[in-house]
C-alpha cells in the first residue's frame, strides 16, 4: 500500500510540474504576441470598428493612415481604450509606447494602453 501511495504521488507530481511547464511557456509565447501589437504605431482616422469572428473575436479598428489601412487589434489590454474610440475619431499611437492619443469633435486626450504583460 505504501509502495501505491509513493507511486500516485510521484506521478501526481510529475503531472503537475508538466502543466505548470506548460502553462508558463503558452504565457512566455502570449506575451511576446502583446509585445509585438505594443510595438506598432499608428495615426490616422478609425474607419470601422468591430469584434473579428475570423481572429478569435479580438476588438478591432481599421485606421486609414496616409499610406493605407491599418488593422488594429486590442488583445489584452483592459483601459477600455477600444470601448473609448469611435468610427470617426483620429487616432494616434506611437511605437512603443502605450499612450494612445484620441482626437474628437470636444477635442484631443490621451489614453494609456494596459496590457496584461506590461
Amino acid at each position: 500500500m505504501k509502495e501505491f501511495i509513493r507511486l500516485s504521488s510521484l506521478v501526481l507530481l510529475l503531472v503537475l510540474a508538466v502543466l505548470l511547464y506548460s502553462y508558463l511557456e503558452s504565457n512566455e509565447k502570449y506575451c511576446e504576441g502583446v509585445a509585438y501589437y505594443r510595438g506598432i504605431g499608428w495615426n490616422g482616422k478609425v474607419t470601422n470598428k468591430y469584434l473579428d469572428s475570423l481572429n478569435h473575436g479580438y476588438q478591432t479598428l481599421i485606421v486609414q493612415e496616409i499610406y493605407g489601412m491599418q488593422k488594429v487589434y486590442f488583445i489584452t489590454d483592459t483601459s477600455r481604450v477600444y470601448q473609448i474610440i469611435q468610427v470617426g475619431d483620429s487616432v494616434e499611437k506611437a511605437k512603443d509606447s502605450l499612450a494612445v492619443y484620441i482626437t474628437t469633435r470636444n477635442g484631443r486626450k490621451r489614453h494609456l494602453l494596459k496590457y496584461i504583460c506590461n
